[in-house]
């Protein structure tokens, strides 16, 4: 049965591309698609990630929709092992070629997807490492718009001695000396909510507890 392939997000891959690339396989046409689904049955989803949001998005697709396969396209330096974890049933990043991707997708739709070593170790790395609290997420959301430590205190209603020693835990959990590398690490592993550019290395103000 001839069946609909959905790209959800401002993927880099187009609908077109993926279209010819996917010539003779099960997929009857891609379509542009939005959350939460109304689109049934998919053959497959494609889900853009670049950040803690898209995660969340992944996640609740995956809660609904329990058998459908689903490729996360990743921003490029957000690492793969949280989208897996959050329940893609494989991962590409977003400058792989439409061929390689569409190799995904049919590896999905075969019922044998494709995970690349690197991934799986990965995930077996990032199950064994503590995480940040909700709490803690949304101080690294506030660090990565490289405001200064007395209007992220404000925004979040705390004192900026208490958001000083926040970011002291932090920084040890994440095993990191500035709010640039704790930035990085949030942004790679997906717990962001907003997308922060890799190239993001010189915030305005830096004031390190």
């Amino acid at each position: 049965m001839k069946r609909l392939l959905g790209v959800v997000g401002a993927s880099p891959l187009t609908v077109d591309g993926l279209s010819g690339a996917l010539l003779g396989c099960d997929i009857e046409r891609v379509i542009s698609v939005d959350l939460p689904l109304r689109v049934h049955p998919l053959a497959c989803l494609i889900l853009y990630v670049n950040g803690h949001r898209s995660i969340g998005d992944l996640r609740a697709v995956r809660s609904d929709m329990a058998d459908l396969p689903i490729v996360a396209v990743l921003s490029n330096g957000v690492w793969g092992g949280p989208a897996l974890m959050a329940g893609a049933t494989s991962a590409v990043g977003a400058t792989s070629s439409t061929a390689e991707v569409a190799r995904v997708i049919i590896s999905c739709l075969d019922g044998a997807p494709i995970v690349s070593t690197h991934l799986a170790i990965e995930i077996m790395r990032l199950s064994q490492e503590p995480s940040p609290s909700s709490g803690e997420i949304a101080l690294l959301d506030q660090l990565a718009s490289g405001e200064s430590i007395r209007v992220i205190a404000e925004r979040m209603g705390y004192s900026e001695r208490h958001v000083h020693r926040r970011l002291k835990h932090l920084y040890e959990m994440l095993s990191v000396d500035t709010r640039i590398g704790a930035v990085e690490i949030a942004r790679r592993r997906g717990w962001l909510a907003t997308h922060v550019d890799s190239a993001w290395s010189t915030p305005q103000r830096v004031d390190e507890p």
